[in-house]
């Protein structure tokens, strides 16, 4: 199956709201709410930090200032506080007003379910 299929599947399977699961080549990819209908899957997801710090701001601010990687950046707060920083394998940064506990609680249920989900 083509990616351009995959992609397209996917995209239909959130219009309709149907499970958020994408089935591709035998495998299940749980996939995780970032933000409100925007969801990612599990296994895509490098790592997440909290926007909280000094730190955190700073780095969001370079990587904003940098025209190369602010075409990555991709802002779902709806006008929010922003809270979370998503980084992806892609390199895409997601930047959402969930808090990092809650992103950290549905990635560790969809690993769960993703494990469920697995023959053994």
């Amino acid at each position: 199956m083509s990616n351009l299929l995959k992609e397209k599947k996917y995209a239909l399977m959130q219009r309709k709201g149907k499970r958020r699961q994408l089935v591709c080549a035998g495998t299940e990819m749980a996939d995780v709410k970032i933000s409100n209908d925007f969801y990612v899957p599990r296994n895509r997801v490098d790592y997440y930090f909290s926007y909280n710090s000094y730190t955190a701001q700073g780095i969001v601010r370079k990587w904003k200032s940098d025209a190369e990687i602010f075409k990555n950046i991709i802002d779902v707060t709806a006008k929010k506080k922003t809270s979370t920083v998503v980084v992806l394998l892609s390199g895409k940064i997601i930047l959402t007003a969930t808090s990092v506990d809650t992103i950290r609680k549905r990635m560790e249920d969809a690993e769960k379910s993703e494990s469920r989900l697995t023959p053994k």
